[in-house]
Parts: C-alpha cells; structure tokens; sequence
C-alpha cells in the first residue's frame, strides 16, 4: 500500500477492503501507515457512493465514530471529487494484461522476421550491477564542498550534463579517473547470467545500442556465448553504416566507453559536439543523423530508459512526425493513477512507441517479459494435451508404487563394488544421464536386433547382413513412411508392456533423493525405445516431467516436440534458446527415437532407418535445447541396456566426451569371443565410455542398494 502512495504521489492515499457486510479502511501517507480518521471515513464513503459500492445516504461501517461537521470534513468531502482515481493492483493488472497481450503478439512477429529488432539499452539496465546512480556519481566526483553544492544545485534543477560539464573542467584527468573506476569493473558471471539482460542475446544476433558506456552489454553477450563482433564507439559514420547494412553483430556505444574520454559523451559540451555541431564549426555527421538511420532502419527495442524528455526523445519524435508507419517497441514501468497512465500511454504514441507494460517498480517483471519473448520466439504452440488417465489401482502386496516385473533377487556382496559405489554416489549429486535401449524391458518388449528381425520376415527378402536397419529402409522405400510406421506399431502391439524394476527405480529415485534433502532431484532420461513404459512409471508415481520427443518423417519433421507437466505442447524452433524447462524441479524424458502414440495433433514421428539416423547425428548437438546440452556438459551416461549400434547415438555419446572429459557407463551383456570383447571396449575408451559386461537386473538391484545406503 505504501508503495502506491509513494507513486502516485498524494499526500493521503486511502484504501478500502470489503469484508462481509462491513468495510477495512486504511490511511496511507509517505511517511507510512496511520491510523484512519472519521473525516477520511466521510471521505471514503462518498468514493463509495459514487463507485455505486454503497447506496445514496448509506453508512459504510468503518467502525469509526461520527464525525462533526468540520470545515476539515467538508473539504475533505469537496476533494474527493476533485481527485482523481488510483487503480487497486488488481484493476492495474487487468489492464496492463490486456495492453500487452496484443503487443507481445506483435513484437514476437517482428522479432521471427529475418531483419528483428535493434535493441536499445539505457542506464536502468545496468542498476542491479550496483554502478551509481548518476546523481550519486556526480556528487561523489566533486572533489571540495564548493564545487559539490554547486553541482547539487544544477542536478537539482535536472541539468545533468551541465553537472557534469563544472566536474570535467576543474579537472579533467581526475573526473576520468573516476569515471574508469566506477563503470569499466568486470562483473560476476553468475551475476550476469541472473540478469534480466541475460536474455537479449537470445533474441538478437544483429546490431545493439546503448547509451551507456559501461562494459555490462559486453560481458552478458560473452558469457552467453554470443561475442560482438565489433564495438563501435560515439558517431563514426562509416562503420555504422555498414554495419547496419550488413545487419552485423556489433555494439554501438553512442555515447563511447568509459575508458575513453574522446570518444564519450557525458557532460554538457560533449553533448553539444555529439549532438549537433557548435556555432561556427561544422562536422561530417552529428549523432543525431546517425541516430535518425538507425531508428528509421527497423524496429527498436527500448530497454532500462526512462523515456521522459531528452534527445533521444526529441528524434524519436522528429521521426515519427516525418513517418508515422514507423513503429518501436518499449518495456517500461506502469502508474497506479489512472489519468497519468493514460498520458503517458498518449505520450508514447505520439513517439511511435508501443509499450509492455509492468507494474510500478516491479523491475523483477522486465527480466520475466523479457524470458516469456525467448519462450515465444523458439517455440511454436501447438496446443494443450489432455490429463493422461490416472493408471489403475496397484496390488497391495506390491510395496513400491510401480509393479516390479522380473526382478532377479540378488545377494548383497560382501565387500562393495567400487563402480556401483562410484555411480550411486554420482547419482545422488545429480551427476547421471540415464540412456535406456530396449533390453531394459526385460522381454516385455523385443530388443532391438528382435525388433528389426521381426520387421524384416513382412518382406520378401532373407535377413540383411550389412546392418539391422536395412529392411526397415526397404520397407519405407519400397511401400512409404505410412507403410513403415504402421509396421512398427503392429509389431509393439503384439506385445503387453509393464513396467520393470528398472523404470521402478528411476522413476522413484526423486522421491528417494527428496527424503535424504538432496536438493536437485531432476533425473534426466534419454531413451531410444518407442513405448511409453516410461512415462506410463513416472504418472504412476505422481511425478511430475518434461517430454523431449523427436519428429521424424512427421511435421514438424527435425525438431523436438515439448510436452510439459500440464499437458502444453509446443515445437522447439530455436532449441538454442531454451535454456530452462519450467517447472525446474519436474525430471526430463527425452525420447531421442520419437515414439509410436501421437501427442496430441502431433503424429507418430520416428527414427527406424538407417537415413533417419544419420540425419539426426548430423543435427547433434545443434538440434538439442540448450538446457539439455548443459545437463551433458555437467552430467555422466548411464547406459542400460543399450547397443550403442546407432550413429546418432555414437554423435551424442563423442559430444559428450567433448564437453566433459570425466567417464561415463554402459552396462550390456557383452557377447562375442575375448577379442572382440577387447576391440569393442578399446574402440569406446577414446570416449571416456566404459562397458560393463553384466547382466542388467542384478546391476541395477545393486545400485538401487548403494543409493539407498
């Protein structure tokens, strides 16, 4: 409450709360919170009447006592009239929704198309880096008594760059020392990757200009991994031009660099030389020319300034006078007073500015606005999929929440197995990729050298020696995609697949690390069977995932289709720009192969043939979102159960190994004479990969132990 008093900048600011039958009234000045009077009582009442919230000579029971009529009552009741209306938070919302429902619809339109948006970045998004206000700033650089009140006196009375004109011409070289000391720190990377601003380089890999010359824009582009490649500073004409033509990625400081006094622009007279060329002496171009290129050349997208009257401001408006089909967009802050809202909305029109809007001094909504335009512009919805079906009702001798379908008991070891003690231990630090191939269905389901032999008797042709996948090839060439998929479906529909003691313990293993206060619980799961035994386990268990699904032959062919917990599909179209799955704490299946049973409106899309996977090894790891090339960076495989036949799962197992140099696992039945036991582990040691030859029950009853130890 008090910070809608403090903005809309009343002296008294009442609030009223319906409760029952009777009214809560609060009195709100700067000063904070006091309690209410009779005449703010009268006050209210008559809001109330006039809002048709209380009927013509009601009494709304505030439980205050009666008033006398007082001079101070009665004007209190004539200023009532007079005032205008604050929106409730409420009411505001509403309204900024409805603003910027249609406005992201459009800038997401702008931001798709080939030429995008021109970020433009003002101080305000470098304040959550700590640098100093320029008020503080330029008292601070004031190095005597006499100096400081005179400068206090010109900031008083808004002449910021004459301020900073009396500072530069007592001492020059001191005000750029202190000028290089304040703005050209190198920030905290986690800090950098917390910011709001850590957003921007997803949505442009053009031209970007700022006012500011700090280094902040330089050091978020780098840690995203999006480099300028040039920085252009003040108004040199030549390479901005070009720049601008080619759409290069570069960063143009309009008003220089901190570390350069000549070519910055901060106090009055570097104002006058930047901005328009002082009496008597002309020059090439002004940056006011330079400016009016790049606002007319696409449109700009306006972040951290204020947008009240200055330069930048006055060209705007030049333009938009000379050009009203121009168009820009702003994320600015709100006002709870409905009439200066509305001014100010008038004001930007006559910019051309289109505004998305956030609450007053909600600044942690421009970081959210910013995320949900990457959301938008890397995805394409593709609507919401019904509940799955809760599963039937368990046996109640079956302890766990899965049925444990061809378990092996198996004998604690006397001594423990260094490997299991060394995976379990990765597995509670979050430090495992689980990989499952067909085998971990444990005869539920054919393996996949069963599968493709099965595939292979509908042709008439004998068995193929060259690789598995041929009569799958054949199949698709010979009677189409269509032909092949039903296939395949049919020869899983032969079969009644439930869940193993393997999905059992993934599946459960957040609910394991959950009673022992781990704190990242998210289990990450590639598989490349097409059933949904896997899914099916986790709903059993009432955990809550993300699915990662692969299209292949089917639209959108190439890309993963995302369903989240709540059923909401969408296909991922700039993967590199989805650096988190909300909700985060929610698991990940990645079904790398796709899957027999559609999603939705999604048809069946999957990797059977050889052609398919080698089109997708050619995608790895471009095709992958960005939040799952940092859990392989950060993360080890497990494979269970798996051939490692596949090209593409031999593209992702060598990018792992180029991200991270510690090893990862494959637990297989080796089968073969020692020899080529040997060759085949030697061939996947350069990997950092290391087969163990184990029968996969007994494994995975041993590392179940060791993570519940």
């Amino acid at each position: 409450m008090k910070s809608i008093a403090e903005e809309a900048e009343l002296d008294t600011v009442l609030f009223v709360a319906k409760n029952g039958d009777s009214f809560q009234l609060w009195a709100v000045e700067k000063a904070g919170i006091r309690p209410a009077t009779p005449e703010d009582g009268e006050a209210a009442e008559c809001v109330l009447r006039k809002l048709a919230l209380l009927a013509p000579g009601a009494r709304a029971p505030f439980g205050l006592p009666e008033s006398p009529r007082t001079a101070r009552g009665r004007s209190a009741l004539q200023a009532v009239d007079t005032k205008e209306r604050i929106l409730t938070p409420p009411e505001l919302e509403e309204r900024l929704q409805k603003s910027n429902a249609g406005t992201m619809s459009d800038l997401v339109r702008q931001l798709a198309s080939p030429l995008g948006v021109i970020p433009f970045v003002g101080a305000g998004m470098s304040v959550p880096f700590k640098f100093a206000a320029w008020r503080d700033f330029l008292l601070d650089a004031a190095p005597s008594t006499a100096l400081r009140k005179r400068v206090e006196k010109l900031l008083d009375g808004g002449d910021y760059e004459g301020a900073a004109e009396a500072l530069k011409r007592t001492n020059e070289d001191a005000f750029q020392r202190r000028i290089d000391s304040e703005f050209c720190r190198t920030l905290d990377r986690n800090q950098l990757e917390a910011s709001a601003l850590s957003s921007l380089p997803l949505l442009t890999m053009g031209p970007v200009i700022t006012t500011n010359f700090d280094h902040v824009l330089e050091q978020v582009f780098t840690a995203a991994g999006r480099d300028f490649e040039k920085i252009i500073l003040g108004s040199s004409p030549d390479p901005v031009v070009a720049a601008i033509q080619r759409n290069d990625h570069v960063l143009f400081k309009i008003h220089g660099d901190c570390s350069d006094s000549k070519t910055r622009t901060f106090t009055l007279g570097e104002y006058e030389t930047s901005y328009g060329a002082p009496p008597g002496k002309k020059r090439r171009a002004s940056l006011r020319s330079l400016l009016e290129l790049l606002f007319s050349n696409r449109p700009l997208l306006i972040l951290g300034a204020s947008l009240e009257t200055d330069r930048t401001m006055e060209i705007l408006e030049t333009l938009y006078r000379r050009h009203a089909a121009l168009r820009h967009y702003a994320v600015l802050g709100a006002y709870y007073r409905r009439r200066k809202l509305e001014k100010r909305q008038e004001q930007l029109a006559s910019l051309g500015i289109t505004p998305l809007w956030y609450a007053p001094k909600a600044f942690g909504r421009i970081g959210e606005i910013l995320r949900e335009m990457v959301e938008r512009v890397s995805t394409e919805e593709l609507g919401i999929l019904p509940t799955r079906a809760a599963p039937p009702a368990l046996s109640p001798t079956v302890p766990s929440k899965v049925r444990s379908v061809g378990v092996k008991p198996a004998k604690p070891k006397k001594a423990p197995d260094p490997h299991i003690q060394d995976v379990a231990t990765a597995i509670r630090d979050g430090s495992v990729i689980f990989f499952l191939g067909s085998a971990v269905n444990l005869d539920n389901l054919p393996t996949g050298s069963q599968f493709y032999e099965k595939l292979t008797q509908r042709l008439p042709v004998p068995a193929f020696p060259r690789h598995r996948s041929d009569g799958a090839q054949l199949l698709e060439d010979t009677q189409g995609r269509e032909a092949l998929t039903r296939a395949v479906r049919s020869i899983l529909g032969e079969y009644n697949p439930r869940p193993t003691a393997i999905h059992q313990f993934i599946a459960g293993l957040p609910e394991t690390l959950r009673a022992r206060n781990v704190k990242n619980t998210r289990q990450v799961i590639f598989t490349t069977n097409y059933d949904t035994v896997l899914e099916s386990t986790f709903d059993e268990c009432g955990e809550p995932y993300h699915l990662l699904m692969y299209q292949s032959g089917e639209r959108p062919e190439g890309r993963f289709i995302h369903r989240d917990p709540k059923g909401h599909l969408r296909a991922l179209v700039k993967p590199e720009n989805i650096r988190e799955l909300e909700p985060t704490g929610a698991s990940i299946i990645v079904k790398l192969d796709g899957s027999v049973e559609p999603l939705g409106s999604v048809p069946a899309g999957i990797n059977v043939t050889m052609k398919d996977f080698v089109v997708l090894a050619e995608r790895i790891p471009e095709i992958l979102p960005t939040v799952l090339r940092r859990e392989i960076a950060r993360r080890s495989f497990l494979f269970l159960g798996h051939g490692l036949n596949e090209l593409h799962v031999e593209k992702l197992v060598r990018y792992a190994c180029e991200l991270r140099k510690s090893g990862s696992w494959a637990v297989l039945k080796l089968r073969g004479d020692r020899a080529a036991v040997k060759a085949l582990r030697e061939y996947w040691r350069p990997c950092h990969l290391e087969l163990r030859n184990a029968e996969l029950e007994s494994y995975v009853a041993a590392l179940k132990r060791a993570v519940h130890a």
